[in-house]
C-alpha cells in the first residue's frame, strides 16, 4: 500500500504547492525537499526560497537526511544563478554535514558539487582534487549514477585544460552509464557536452548531431532550463558555418529564455555570440554593446573563464575595426586574467595530479611588445602598415573556430 509520503513524491509541482499550503509544520519539510528539487533547474530562485524555509523548519524539527538534501539543492540553485560564492559556502556546509553524519553518498555528491564550483571559478587544481575524490567514493559505493556525474564533470574539466582525448573518453564513459540506467535527463546534458567539444574541434556536422539529440530529449522532458543551453551551442554552430541570420534567430530565442530563467552565465554567453555575429554582419556598435554586457555579467558572476574569453573576443572586435589601441589594451587585460588562472604554481600542482594542460596563447609575444611601444594615439600610415605586416594582429588574437577559448554552455552533473 502506498503511504502519503509515497504519493507526494509522484505529485506534480501544482499538487505539491497545494499540499504545502495545508500541511502541518512538521510535514512541510518533506514537501519542501521534493519541491526544491523540481524547481532547481527551471526556477532556481524558487528553490533557494524553499530551501531557506526548509532550513528554518529543520531547526525546530531536525532531520539529517532532509538537511543534506536541502543543502545540496540550495548550493546547486545558487550555482545555476551564477552566485558561486554563496554556492560554495553552502556546498562546504553540505560536505561537513555529510561527514558528521558519516553519509558516504552525500559526501561524494558534496565533493562533486564543490569541484564543479571551483571549475566555474577557473580554479582548476581545486576542481580536479574534489572531483577525483568524489569519483573514488562513487566507485567504492558502486553508485553508477553518481559515477556518471563525476565522469561528466571530469570531461568538462579535462576539456578546459585542453586534454580533448581524455575529455571525450570521460564523456563517453558517462553517457554509456546513463544509457545503461535509462537516465534521459543526464544523457541530454552529456550529449550537449559532446557537441561542445566537437564545436571546439571544428567538426560542426558531428557537433550538430550531438546537440540536436540533446535538444530533442530536453524538449520531450520539458526542460525549460536546459533547452536554451543547447540552443546557444546550435546558434554558435550556425555562426561558425557562416549562417548568420539563422544563428541570430536561435541565439535571440535562447537569450530571451535565459533572461526569464535568470540564468546569468548562459545569458552572458548568448550575448557574446550574438555580438560576434553582429560583427560578422558589419554591425560594430551592436557587437561591442553585446560583448561588453557579457564582460560585465562575467565579472558579476565571477566566472574567470567566461571573463577572459569575452575580453579576448572584444579585443578582436576592436582590432578588426582598426582601433588598435583599444584592442591592445583589452588583449593585455585578457593576458593578465589568463596568467592569473594558469600561474606557474598552479600548473606545477596540476602536473602532480597527472593532469595535462596545454596553454596555446603564448605566440608572438615579441610583436605584442613592439606594438605596445608604438605611440598608438598618433597612429599613421606607417603604423597601419607595420600592423598589417604582422597580419592585422590575427596571429596574436586567435580565430574563434580554432581556439579553445570558445566557452560554450556545458552541463554539469550533481550526482
Amino acid at each position: 500500500m502506498k503511504t502519503a509520503k509515497d504519493s507526494s513524491e509522484s505529485n506534480s509541482i501544482e499538487q505539491l504547492e497545494h499540499e504545502l499550503e495545508k500541511a502541518p509544520r512538521e510535514d512541510k519539510i518533506h514537501i519542501i525537499a521534493l519541491l526544491s528539487g523540481k524547481y532547481i533547474d527551471t526556477y532556481p530562485t524558487k528553490t533557494i526560497e524553499l530551501c531557506k524555509q526548509g532550513l528554518e523548519l529543520l531547526e525546530e524539527y531536525p532531520d539529517n537526511s532532509k538537511l543534506l538534501s536541502l543543502l545540496s539543492d540550495i548550493s546547486w540553485a545558487y550555482q545555476n544563478l551564477g552566485n558561486y560564492q554563496d554556492s560554495l559556502t553552502d556546498a562546504f556546509r553540505y560536505y561537513n554535514t555529510a561527514l558528521e553524519a558519516e553519509d558516504k553518498e552525500h559526501e561524494a555528491k558534496a565533493l562533486n558539487t564543490i569541484g564543479v564550483i571551483y571549475w566555474r571559478l577557473s580554479s582548476f587544481e581545486d576542481a580536479m582534487k574534489y572531483i577525483l575524490k568524489s569519483t573514488a567514493i562513487f566507485e567504492e559505493l558502486g553508485n553508477r549514477r553518481g559515477l556518471s556525474s563525476s565522469y561528466n564533470n571530469l570531461g568538462i574539466l579535462n576539456e578546459s585544460l585542453g586534454d580533448v582525448d581524455k575529455a571525450i573518453e570521460n564523456y563517453s564513459e558517462a553517457l554509456s552509464i546513463c544509457r545503461e540506467l535509462g537516465e534521459e535527463y543526464d544523457s541530454a546534458g552529456i550529449l550537449n557536452n559532446l557537441g561542445v567539444i566537437h564545436i571546439d574541434e571544428g567538426d560542426f556536422e558531428k557537433a550538430e548531431e550531438f546537440c540536436m539529440e540533446s535538444l530533442k530529449i530536453r524538449q520531450k522532458l520539458g526542460d525549460l532550463f536546459g533547452v536554451p543551453h543547447v540552443q546557444i551551442n546550435l546558434g554558435l554552430i550556425r555562426k561558425e558555418s557562416g549562417e548568420y541570420e539563422q544563428g541570430l534567430d536561435i541565439l535571440e530565442c535562447a537569450l530571451n529564455t535565459t533572461i526569464e530563467n535568470k540564468d546569468k552565465p548562459a545569458e552572458a554567453e548568448a550575448r557574446m555570440y550574438i555580438g560576434l555575429i553582429h560583427e560578422s554582419l558589419g554591425n560594430h556598435d551592436k557587437a561591442v554593446e553585446y560583448i561588453e554586457e557579457t564582460v560585465r555579467i562575467a565579472g558579476e558572476v565571477k566566472s574567470g573563464e567566461l571573463l577572459e574569453v569575452s575580453i579576448l573576443h572584444l579585443s578582436g572586435v576592436y582590432e578588426r575595426a582598426r582601433n588598435y589601441k583599444k584592442a591592445l589594451e583589452l588583449y593585455k587585460q585578457y593576458k593578465n586574467i589568463h596568467d592569473d588562472i594558469f600561474d606557474e604554481d598552479s600548473l606545477r600542482k596540476m602536473s602532480e595530479l597527472e593532469i595535462k594542460h596545454k596553454v596555446k596563447m603564448r605566440e608572438k609575444e615579441a610583436e605584442l611588445i613592439r606594438i605596445e611601444n608604438i605611440d598608438l594615439a598618433n597612429a599613421n600610415e606607417e603604423l597601419l602598415k607595420a600592423i598589417d605586416e604582422v597580419k592585422n594582429l590575427n596571429d596574436l588574437l586567435p580565430t574563434y573556430a580554432s581556439t579553445k577559448k570558445n566557452v560554450m554552455t556545458r552541463d554539469t552533473g550533481n550526482g
